[in-house]
């Protein structure tokens, strides 16, 4: 089992490309929604035992206690999706390396409005380096902002560090059903999990304005019943329509999406 789990929902940007603009701040009490307790979190992990976490959100080095959710659960691998602007989340997560954390994405915002950010996050990318975890920057093919941020891909680059360039998973269509039905494995083996727990198979169920018929249940409190799962699936599907041809990765979550 994969998981995706975004522990807060909360940012310190709010950036045009991000997709939570379009679905979760416009949701009204979901955009507050509380964080469970980080005992909540490891007693599923523990429950569960998946085989990979994805730790997203959000921006969940905002989340004072991921460094003690990483070491209480020391056989479970995880990476981690930051914008790696927190000063003291990459501190505490810098104070020692932790080796279940297998990568960290951090991604690159062209549009930050955070005085002389190209400086700041070169600087927070460089403690996470060398402190030995495995860091990638990722770049969202937007607007300008491949172009805009040339300088500063060009000088990770020059430090070692990788930087992808993803494609913008578009949200604008999600409304409207597809005329051709998919199946996956999005459910059985992975499962994309809200700061409350809600679980959805996917991450266009959760984005869908049809969220709400897609909930599976709640992973931290073991309610999840894949009998909800709706197989063939006519959502308009960002694993199929976008990343799987799009995205360097292809299938980036492991659903192996395909027409029906």
């Amino acid at each position: 089992m994969h998981l995706c789990i975004n522990l807060t929902w909360l940012c310190q940007n709010e950036c045009d490309v991000c997709w939570l603009n379009d679905t979760i701040r416009a949701r009204g009490d979901q955009k507050m929604m509380r964080t469970r307790p980080m005992a909540d979190w490891t007693a599923a992990l523990h429950r569960d035992k998946p085989k990979i976490v994805d730790i997203a959100g959000g921006e969940p080095l905002l989340v004072p206690w991921l460094p003690d959710l990483l070491d209480q659960n020391p056989f479970t691998k995880f990476g981690l999706s930051t914008n790696a602007l927190s000063l003291q989340g990459v501190s505490r997560l810098c104070q020692r390396r932790r080796y279940n954390v297998i990568s960290i994405n951090a991604s690159i915002h062209p549009d930050c409005t955070r005085p002389e950010y190209e400086r700041f996050f070169l600087a927070q990318v460089g403690k996470m380096v060398n402190r030995g975890y495995p860091v990638h920057c990722n770049l969202v093919d937007y607007g300008d902002d491949v172009q805009r941020a040339a300088s500063l891909r060009q000088q990770l680059e020059e430090h070692g560090v990788p930087v992808v360039i993803s494609p913008y998973e578009r949200t604008d269509d999600l409304g409207e059903m597809s005329d051709v039905p998919y199946v996956c494995k999005a459910g059985h083996n992975h499962l994309v999990i809200a700061p409350d727990g809600t679980a959805w198979p996917c991450l266009t169920a959760l984005r869908s304005p049809r969220w709400e018929e897609y909930i599976l249940g709640n992973w931290l409190d073991g309610t999840v019943d894949l009998s909800k799962l709706r197989q063939p699936c006519h959502l308009k599907c960002t694993d199929y329509l976008v990343l799987k041809d799009r995205h360097s990765a292809s299938d980036p979550w492991g659903v192996e999406v395909r027409t029906a």
